[in-house]
Protein backbone atom coordinates (compact mmCIF):
# COMPACT_ATOMS: atom_id res chain seq x y z
CA UNK A 1 0.00 0.00 0.00
CA UNK A 2 1.38 3.45 -0.87
CA UNK A 3 2.27 5.84 1.90
CA UNK A 4 -1.08 7.44 2.85
CA UNK A 5 0.68 10.76 3.48
CA UNK A 6 1.67 10.90 -0.19
CA UNK A 7 -0.67 11.89 -2.97
CA UNK A 8 -0.35 12.09 -6.70
CA UNK A 9 -1.58 15.53 -7.41
CA UNK A 10 -1.10 17.54 -12.26
CA UNK A 11 1.71 20.03 -12.05
CA UNK A 12 0.60 23.15 -13.85
CA UNK A 13 2.46 23.84 -17.04
CA UNK A 14 4.02 26.82 -15.29
CA UNK A 15 4.69 27.11 -11.59
CA UNK A 16 3.79 30.78 -11.36
CA UNK A 17 0.35 32.19 -12.09
CA UNK A 18 1.21 33.69 -15.45
CA UNK A 19 -0.84 35.79 -17.80
CA UNK A 20 -1.74 35.96 -21.44
CA UNK A 21 -1.79 39.73 -21.92
CA UNK A 22 -4.56 41.52 -23.79
CA UNK A 23 -3.91 45.26 -24.11
CA UNK A 24 -7.17 47.01 -23.35
CA UNK A 25 -7.96 50.46 -21.99
CA UNK A 26 -10.82 50.86 -19.51
CA UNK A 27 -13.09 52.38 -22.15
CA UNK A 28 -12.51 49.48 -24.57
CA UNK A 29 -14.74 46.49 -23.92
CA UNK A 30 -13.15 44.17 -26.49
CA UNK A 31 -9.88 42.35 -25.92
CA UNK A 32 -7.46 43.40 -28.64
CA UNK A 33 -4.43 41.10 -28.72
CA UNK A 34 -2.08 39.21 -26.46
CA UNK A 35 1.07 37.20 -25.81
CA UNK A 36 1.94 34.54 -23.32
CA UNK A 37 4.40 35.40 -20.58
CA UNK A 38 5.77 32.02 -19.50
CA UNK A 39 8.42 31.31 -16.91
CA UNK A 40 11.02 30.58 -19.58
CA UNK A 41 9.53 31.80 -22.84
CA UNK A 42 9.12 35.52 -22.14
CA UNK A 43 11.77 37.52 -23.99
CA UNK A 44 10.30 40.95 -24.43
CA UNK A 45 10.70 43.70 -21.87
CA UNK A 46 7.84 44.28 -19.48
CA UNK A 47 6.76 47.90 -19.77
CA UNK A 48 4.62 49.88 -17.32
CA UNK A 49 0.87 49.64 -17.97
CA UNK A 50 -0.27 51.96 -20.75
CA UNK A 51 -3.80 52.36 -19.40
CA UNK A 52 -5.40 52.65 -15.97
CA UNK A 53 -7.04 49.25 -16.45
CA UNK A 54 -5.89 46.32 -18.54
CA UNK A 55 -7.28 42.83 -19.08
CA UNK A 56 -5.40 39.56 -18.69
CA UNK A 57 -6.32 35.90 -19.15
CA UNK A 58 -4.77 33.64 -16.53
CA UNK A 59 -2.38 30.93 -17.73
CA UNK A 60 -1.31 28.32 -15.19
CA UNK A 61 -2.89 27.25 -11.92
CA UNK A 62 -0.61 28.62 -9.21
CA UNK A 63 -3.47 30.78 -7.90
CA UNK A 64 -6.03 27.96 -7.77
CA UNK A 65 -8.63 27.77 -6.36
CA UNK A 66 -8.96 31.56 -6.61
CA UNK A 67 -8.00 31.80 -10.28
CA UNK A 68 -7.91 28.95 -12.79
CA UNK A 69 -5.91 28.74 -16.00
CA UNK A 70 -5.82 25.55 -18.08
CA UNK A 71 -8.34 23.15 -16.55
CA UNK A 72 -10.93 20.47 -17.25
CA UNK A 73 -13.96 19.28 -15.30
CA UNK A 74 -14.73 15.61 -14.81
CA UNK A 75 -17.71 14.08 -13.02
CA UNK A 76 -17.36 11.16 -10.64
CA UNK A 77 -19.44 8.24 -11.94
CA UNK A 78 -19.99 7.03 -8.36
CA UNK A 79 -21.18 10.12 -6.47
CA UNK A 80 -21.74 12.45 -9.45
CA UNK A 81 -19.73 15.29 -7.95
CA UNK A 82 -17.73 17.44 -10.39
CA UNK A 83 -13.98 17.82 -9.95
CA UNK A 84 -11.79 20.47 -11.55
CA UNK A 85 -8.34 19.23 -12.52
CA UNK A 86 -5.38 20.55 -14.45
CA UNK A 87 -5.79 19.95 -18.18
CA UNK A 88 -2.57 17.91 -18.24
CA UNK A 89 -4.24 15.16 -16.19
CA UNK A 90 -6.74 14.44 -18.96
CA UNK A 91 -5.77 11.54 -21.27
CA UNK A 92 -4.55 12.40 -24.76
CA UNK A 93 -3.23 10.40 -27.71
CA UNK A 94 0.25 10.64 -26.21
CA UNK A 95 -1.01 9.82 -22.69
CA UNK A 96 -3.96 7.46 -23.15
CA UNK A 97 -4.32 6.41 -19.49
CA UNK A 98 -5.07 8.85 -16.66
CA UNK A 99 -3.07 8.93 -13.46
CA UNK A 100 -4.26 5.88 -11.55
CA UNK A 101 -4.10 7.66 -8.19
CA UNK A 102 -6.60 10.37 -9.09
CA UNK A 103 -9.45 9.98 -6.59
CA UNK A 104 -12.73 11.80 -6.03
CA UNK A 105 -12.29 13.99 -2.98
CA UNK A 106 -15.94 13.44 -2.00
CA UNK A 107 -16.30 9.65 -2.09
CA UNK A 108 -12.70 8.46 -2.53
CA UNK A 109 -13.45 6.43 -5.69
CA UNK A 110 -10.53 6.10 -8.09
CA UNK A 111 -11.27 7.59 -11.48
CA UNK A 112 -11.34 5.18 -14.39
CA UNK A 113 -10.54 5.92 -18.05
CA UNK A 114 -14.27 6.03 -18.82
CA UNK A 115 -14.69 8.94 -16.38
CA UNK A 116 -12.48 11.09 -18.60
CA UNK A 117 -14.37 10.54 -21.84
CA UNK A 118 -16.76 13.44 -21.27
CA UNK A 119 -14.32 15.81 -19.54
CA UNK A 120 -15.20 19.38 -20.44
CA UNK A 121 -12.72 22.20 -20.95
CA UNK A 122 -13.12 25.18 -18.64
CA UNK A 123 -12.36 28.70 -19.85
CA UNK A 124 -9.40 30.43 -18.25
CA UNK A 125 -10.28 33.07 -15.68
CA UNK A 126 -9.87 36.68 -16.77
CA UNK A 127 -8.77 39.52 -14.51
CA UNK A 128 -8.54 43.27 -14.77
CA UNK A 129 -5.35 44.93 -13.58
CA UNK A 130 -5.77 48.43 -12.20
CA UNK A 131 -2.74 50.64 -11.70
CA UNK A 132 -2.31 51.87 -8.13
CA UNK A 133 0.28 53.53 -5.97
CA UNK A 134 1.97 50.51 -4.33
CA UNK A 135 1.93 52.28 -0.98
CA UNK A 136 -1.87 52.24 -1.06
CA UNK A 137 -2.04 48.45 -1.28
CA UNK A 138 -3.73 46.41 1.45
CA UNK A 139 -2.88 43.00 2.80
CA UNK A 140 -4.71 40.17 1.06
CA UNK A 141 -5.16 41.91 -2.28
CA UNK A 142 -4.39 40.15 -5.55
CA UNK A 143 -1.61 41.97 -7.38
CA UNK A 144 0.10 41.81 -10.77
CA UNK A 145 3.81 41.62 -10.05
CA UNK A 146 6.86 41.38 -12.31
CA UNK A 147 10.11 39.56 -11.73
CA UNK A 148 12.66 38.10 -14.14
CA UNK A 149 10.87 39.96 -16.96
CA UNK A 150 7.67 38.01 -16.45
CA UNK A 151 4.31 39.03 -15.06
CA UNK A 152 2.45 37.03 -12.41
CA UNK A 153 -0.61 37.33 -10.23
CA UNK A 154 -0.04 36.70 -6.51
CA UNK A 155 -1.60 37.51 -3.16
CA UNK A 156 0.00 40.31 -1.16
CA UNK A 157 0.51 39.07 2.43
CA UNK A 158 3.51 41.00 3.77
CA UNK A 159 3.75 44.81 3.81
CA UNK A 160 6.78 47.08 4.39
CA UNK A 161 7.95 46.75 7.99
CA UNK A 162 6.33 43.33 8.54
CA UNK A 163 8.37 40.48 10.01
CA UNK A 164 8.13 37.17 8.16
CA UNK A 165 8.88 34.04 10.20
CA UNK A 166 7.99 30.35 10.50
CA UNK A 167 5.75 28.57 12.99
CA UNK A 168 8.04 26.46 15.20
CA UNK A 169 5.13 24.16 16.06
CA UNK A 170 4.58 23.16 12.42
CA UNK A 171 5.80 19.96 10.77
CA UNK A 172 8.50 19.73 8.11
CA UNK A 173 6.40 22.11 5.97
CA UNK A 174 6.20 25.00 8.47
CA UNK A 175 3.42 27.56 8.30
CA UNK A 176 4.39 31.11 7.37
CA UNK A 177 3.80 33.81 9.99
CA UNK A 178 3.47 37.56 9.46
CA UNK A 179 4.19 39.51 12.64
CA UNK A 180 3.71 36.29 14.59
CA UNK A 181 0.31 35.40 13.09
CA UNK A 182 -0.56 32.73 10.56
CA UNK A 183 -1.17 34.21 7.11
CA UNK A 184 -4.58 32.56 6.81
CA UNK A 185 -5.64 34.10 10.13
CA UNK A 186 -4.64 37.56 8.90
CA UNK A 187 -6.70 37.11 5.74
CA UNK A 188 -9.75 35.60 7.42
CA UNK A 189 -12.53 35.47 6.87
CA UNK A 190 -13.25 37.80 3.93
CA UNK A 191 -10.04 37.27 1.95
CA UNK A 192 -9.37 33.66 2.84
CA UNK A 193 -9.56 31.41 -0.25
CA UNK A 194 -11.33 28.09 0.27
CA UNK A 195 -10.71 24.56 -1.01
CA UNK A 196 -13.55 22.01 -1.14
CA UNK A 197 -13.18 19.10 1.30
CA UNK A 198 -16.44 17.14 1.10
CA UNK A 199 -20.15 17.45 0.43
CA UNK A 200 -20.78 13.74 1.00
CA UNK A 201 -23.80 13.36 3.31
CA UNK A 202 -22.68 9.84 4.26
CA UNK A 203 -19.78 11.30 6.25
CA UNK A 204 -22.23 12.87 8.73
CA UNK A 205 -23.49 10.84 11.70
CA UNK A 206 -25.83 11.43 14.62
CA UNK A 207 -24.23 10.90 18.02
CA UNK A 208 -27.56 10.14 19.73
CA UNK A 209 -28.94 6.60 19.91
CA UNK A 210 -31.80 6.49 19.26
CA UNK A 211 -31.83 9.69 17.23
CA UNK A 212 -34.73 11.89 16.20
CA UNK A 213 -32.70 12.79 13.10
CA UNK A 214 -33.13 10.72 9.95
CA UNK A 215 -30.63 10.78 7.10
CA UNK A 216 -32.26 10.64 3.69
CA UNK A 217 -30.76 9.33 0.48
CA UNK A 218 -31.83 12.61 -1.14
CA UNK A 219 -29.02 14.53 0.56
CA UNK A 220 -30.64 15.84 3.71
CA UNK A 221 -31.24 15.23 7.40
CA UNK A 222 -34.73 15.73 8.81
CA UNK A 223 -36.67 15.48 12.04
CA UNK A 224 -40.41 15.00 11.77
CA UNK A 225 -41.09 16.50 15.18
CA UNK A 226 -39.01 19.44 16.30
CA UNK A 227 -39.94 18.88 19.93
CA UNK A 228 -38.18 15.52 19.78
CA UNK A 229 -34.81 17.10 18.98
CA UNK A 230 -32.80 16.94 22.16
CA UNK A 231 -30.07 19.49 22.78
CA UNK A 232 -27.57 16.64 23.08
CA UNK A 233 -28.28 15.43 19.53
CA UNK A 234 -25.21 16.50 17.62
CA UNK A 235 -24.65 15.57 13.99
CA UNK A 236 -20.90 15.22 13.44
CA UNK A 237 -18.68 15.18 10.37
CA UNK A 238 -16.32 12.19 10.23
CA UNK A 239 -13.52 12.89 7.76
CA UNK A 240 -12.49 10.00 5.53
CA UNK A 241 -9.22 10.33 3.63
CA UNK A 242 -9.82 9.60 -0.09
CA UNK A 243 -6.09 8.90 -0.48
CA UNK A 244 -6.03 6.31 2.31
CA UNK A 245 -8.85 3.98 1.26
CA UNK A 246 -11.45 6.14 3.02
CA UNK A 247 -10.03 5.56 6.48
CA UNK A 248 -10.80 8.07 9.23
CA UNK A 249 -8.23 10.81 9.62
CA UNK A 250 -7.75 14.57 9.90
CA UNK A 251 -8.51 16.92 7.04
CA UNK A 252 -5.35 17.39 4.95
CA UNK A 253 -4.08 20.18 2.72
CA UNK A 254 -5.07 18.41 -0.47
CA UNK A 255 -5.40 20.42 -3.68
CA UNK A 256 -7.65 18.30 -5.91
CA UNK A 257 -6.46 20.16 -9.01
CA UNK A 258 -2.84 19.07 -8.52
CA UNK A 259 -3.36 15.49 -9.61
CA UNK A 260 0.27 14.79 -10.61
CA UNK A 261 2.21 16.50 -7.81
CA UNK A 262 3.48 13.91 -5.36
CA UNK A 263 4.10 15.34 -1.91
CA UNK A 264 3.44 14.88 1.77
CA UNK A 265 0.09 16.19 2.95
CA UNK A 266 -0.23 18.12 6.21
CA UNK A 267 -3.22 18.40 8.59
CA UNK A 268 -5.30 21.59 8.40
CA UNK A 269 -7.53 23.13 11.05
CA UNK A 270 -9.18 26.24 9.58
CA UNK A 271 -12.48 24.79 8.38
CA UNK A 272 -15.79 26.10 7.05
CA UNK A 273 -19.30 24.67 7.00
CA UNK A 274 -22.10 25.57 4.58
CA UNK A 275 -25.61 24.22 5.13
CA UNK A 276 -29.25 25.05 4.39
CA UNK A 277 -32.14 24.81 6.86
CA UNK A 278 -35.90 24.67 6.37
CA UNK A 279 -38.37 25.05 9.22
CA UNK A 280 -41.59 26.93 9.88
CA UNK A 281 -40.16 28.30 13.11
CA UNK A 282 -36.97 30.09 14.05
CA UNK A 283 -33.92 27.97 14.84
CA UNK A 284 -30.93 28.48 17.06
CA UNK A 285 -28.11 26.57 15.41
CA UNK A 286 -24.74 25.77 16.96
CA UNK A 287 -21.66 24.63 15.03
CA UNK A 288 -18.65 23.28 16.93
CA UNK A 289 -15.15 23.25 15.42
CA UNK A 290 -11.99 21.45 16.50
CA UNK A 291 -8.66 23.31 16.37
CA UNK A 292 -5.30 22.50 18.00
CA UNK A 293 -5.79 25.60 20.13
CA UNK A 294 -9.06 24.28 21.52
CA UNK A 295 -12.74 23.85 20.69
CA UNK A 296 -14.72 26.72 19.19
CA UNK A 297 -18.49 27.29 18.97
CA UNK A 298 -20.44 29.28 16.38
CA UNK A 299 -24.05 30.26 17.10
CA UNK A 300 -26.63 31.55 14.62
CA UNK A 301 -30.32 32.46 14.91
CA UNK A 302 -32.10 31.50 11.69
CA UNK A 303 -35.55 32.85 10.82
CA UNK A 304 -38.50 30.63 9.94
CA UNK A 305 -38.36 29.43 6.33
CA UNK A 306 -41.09 26.87 5.73
CA UNK A 307 -41.39 27.81 2.04
CA UNK A 308 -37.69 27.65 1.31
CA UNK A 309 -34.22 27.18 2.77
CA UNK A 310 -32.10 29.56 4.83
CA UNK A 311 -28.36 29.30 4.21
CA UNK A 312 -25.82 29.16 7.02
CA UNK A 313 -22.08 29.69 6.59
CA UNK A 314 -19.87 29.19 9.64
CA UNK A 315 -16.10 29.15 10.08
CA UNK A 316 -13.51 28.88 12.81
CA UNK A 317 -12.92 32.64 12.87
CA UNK A 318 -16.51 33.60 13.76
CA UNK A 319 -16.70 30.96 16.50
CA UNK A 320 -15.92 31.65 20.15
CA UNK A 321 -13.63 29.59 22.37
CA UNK A 322 -15.54 26.79 24.06
CA UNK A 323 -15.02 23.56 25.98
CA UNK A 324 -16.26 19.97 25.99
CA UNK A 325 -17.66 19.96 22.47
CA UNK A 326 -18.03 16.59 20.63
CA UNK A 327 -15.23 17.32 18.15
CA UNK A 328 -11.71 16.02 17.57
CA UNK A 329 -9.08 15.95 14.81
CA UNK A 330 -10.99 13.18 13.01
CA UNK A 331 -14.43 14.62 13.89
CA UNK A 332 -13.64 18.29 13.27
CA UNK A 333 -17.18 19.72 12.91
CA UNK A 334 -20.46 19.10 14.71
CA UNK A 335 -23.86 20.77 14.34
CA UNK A 336 -27.03 20.83 16.45
CA UNK A 337 -30.28 22.67 17.05
CA UNK A 338 -29.94 24.40 20.41
CA UNK A 339 -32.53 23.92 23.18
CA UNK A 340 -34.07 27.40 23.05
CA UNK A 341 -35.56 26.96 19.59
CA UNK A 342 -38.77 28.93 19.20
CA UNK A 343 -41.35 26.34 18.13
CA UNK A 344 -44.62 27.13 16.43
CA UNK A 345 -48.09 26.06 17.49
CA UNK A 346 -47.86 22.74 15.73
CA UNK A 347 -45.96 19.97 17.46
CA UNK A 348 -45.15 18.14 14.23
CA UNK A 349 -43.08 20.80 12.56
CA UNK A 350 -40.35 19.25 10.44
CA UNK A 351 -36.79 20.54 10.44
CA UNK A 352 -34.68 19.79 7.37
CA UNK A 353 -30.94 20.26 6.89
CA UNK A 354 -29.41 19.81 3.46
CA UNK A 355 -26.35 20.78 1.46
CA UNK A 356 -23.89 20.06 4.28
CA UNK A 357 -20.57 21.02 2.72
CA UNK A 358 -17.15 21.20 4.35
CA UNK A 359 -14.31 23.30 2.99
CA UNK A 360 -10.97 24.49 4.30
CA UNK A 361 -9.00 27.68 4.07
CA UNK A 362 -5.72 27.69 2.18
CA UNK A 363 -2.82 27.32 4.62
CA UNK A 364 0.39 29.01 3.57
CA UNK A 365 3.51 26.94 4.22
CA UNK A 366 7.04 26.42 3.04
CA UNK A 367 7.62 23.41 0.82
CA UNK A 368 10.48 21.04 1.52
CA UNK A 369 12.79 22.59 -1.09
CA UNK A 370 12.45 26.14 0.26
CA UNK A 371 15.37 27.70 2.16
CA UNK A 372 14.42 28.11 5.82
CA UNK A 373 17.68 29.73 6.86
CA UNK A 374 16.56 33.18 5.69
CA UNK A 375 13.75 33.32 8.28
CA UNK A 376 12.92 35.38 10.23
CA UNK A 377 13.46 38.65 8.41
CA UNK A 378 11.84 42.09 8.33
CA UNK A 379 10.68 43.70 5.09
CA UNK A 380 12.26 47.04 4.26
CA UNK A 381 10.24 50.16 3.50
CA UNK A 382 10.28 49.25 -0.21
CA UNK A 383 9.58 45.52 0.04
CA UNK A 384 6.56 43.23 0.19
CA UNK A 385 5.97 39.47 0.44
CA UNK A 386 3.66 37.69 -2.03
CA UNK A 387 2.33 34.13 -2.16
CA UNK A 388 0.31 31.96 -4.55
CA UNK A 389 -2.88 30.31 -3.29
CA UNK A 390 -1.92 26.98 -4.85
CA UNK A 391 0.77 26.59 -2.22
CA UNK A 392 2.44 23.35 -3.43
CA UNK A 393 3.27 24.58 -6.95
CA UNK A 394 3.42 28.37 -6.79
CA UNK A 395 6.67 30.24 -7.43
CA UNK A 396 6.52 33.31 -5.22
CA UNK A 397 8.41 35.12 -2.43
CA UNK A 398 9.26 31.78 -0.82
CA UNK A 399 11.51 31.19 -3.84
CA UNK A 400 12.46 34.62 -5.20
CA UNK A 401 12.44 36.48 -1.88
CA UNK A 402 10.80 39.81 -1.05
CA UNK A 403 9.45 41.84 -3.98
CA UNK A 404 10.28 45.51 -4.51
CA UNK A 405 7.19 47.71 -4.50
CA UNK A 406 8.05 49.08 -7.93
CA UNK A 407 7.59 45.55 -9.33
CA UNK A 408 3.85 45.68 -8.57
CA UNK A 409 1.93 46.72 -11.68
CA UNK A 410 -1.48 47.00 -10.01
CA UNK A 411 -4.32 45.17 -8.28
CA UNK A 412 -6.12 42.23 -9.90
CA UNK A 413 -9.87 41.66 -9.91
CA UNK A 414 -11.66 38.67 -11.49
CA UNK A 415 -13.78 39.67 -14.46
CA UNK A 416 -17.16 38.01 -14.87
CA UNK A 417 -17.63 37.11 -18.52
CA UNK A 418 -21.05 36.66 -20.10
CA UNK A 419 -21.78 34.77 -23.26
Amino acid sequence: MPDPSQVSTPLARSTGAIFCFFAAAIAISAVVTGWKLGLRSAKREIRPPIAPVQIFAVSGNSMAPTLIGSARQIVCSHCEHPLTVDADSIPTDSMPAPNSTLACLHCGKRFMPSDFENASALPADVVTVTTIDPRQLSRGELVAVTWEDQQHVKRLVGLPGDTVSLDPASDDRPRILINGQRVEDLLAPTQSPRVDVSSDLMRWHSLALPSSWLRSTSNHWSSKNALDIRESEWIVYRHQDPHNAGRDGPVLDDYPMNTSVRRKLSPVDRLWLDASFRSDFALNVQVAFWTPEGHRLHESHLPASSSGFTTLTACVWDAAASENQPVSANLPIAIRIAGDTETSDTETSEVTIEGLSVSRSVEYRLNRHHDRSRYPFTLSENECFVLGDNVPISVDSRTVGPIHLRSIQGTCHPLALTE
